[in-house]
């Protein structure tokens, strides 16, 4: 993982100052205001983006939140996989949670339930807490299958 506040820590800052804009946009509704200032940080990232520590996974997220938001879920979906790509070894739930929703809104069943079964074997029932509890009830109620 390239830690970028440490090889470019002017750059880091600005993406930050702009990832942080565009959370502000995108908490008062104006989502494409806010997906261009989030495309605009992906494309300021140096190649190998997913390998950049924080910002590959930070700005991949926000990007599939708006496309999800949208139910743009091919989109969203492209975009989280990139997210859990640079998250890689963690052992965080929340992209696999969201994972599991984007194919449970999709209408694929199987791997939905594949990633909220990955998200609990990690952090049981906790893993689900902050999120929408039809996540919890489309699990819970296949994993008694």
């Amino acid at each position: 993982m390239i830690d970028l506040m440490n090889t470019d820590p002017i750059l880091g800052q600005e993406l930050i100052t702009r990832i942080e804009d565009g959370n502000k946009l995108q908490q008062c509704g104006k989502v494409q205001k806010a997906l261009e200032i989030y495309l605009g940080c992906w494309d300021r990232l140096p190649s190998q983006k997913t390998d950049i520590e924080l910002f590959g996974s930070w700005i991949a997220d926000c990007i599939s939140d708006i496309y999800f938001y949208e139910k743009d879920f091919k989109n969203s979906l492209k975009w989280m996989k990139q997210s859990f790509e640079a998250r890689a070894g963690d052992e965080e739930t929340s992209s696999s949670i969201k994972l599991g929703a984007i194919y449970m809104k999709m209408g694929d069943e199987y791997n939905a339930f594949e990633w909220f079964n990955r998200a609990y074997s990690i952090g049981k029932k906790r893993a689900f807490q902050e999120f929408p509890k039809e996540y919890w009830d489309f699990y819970k109620s296949r994993s008694k299958k």
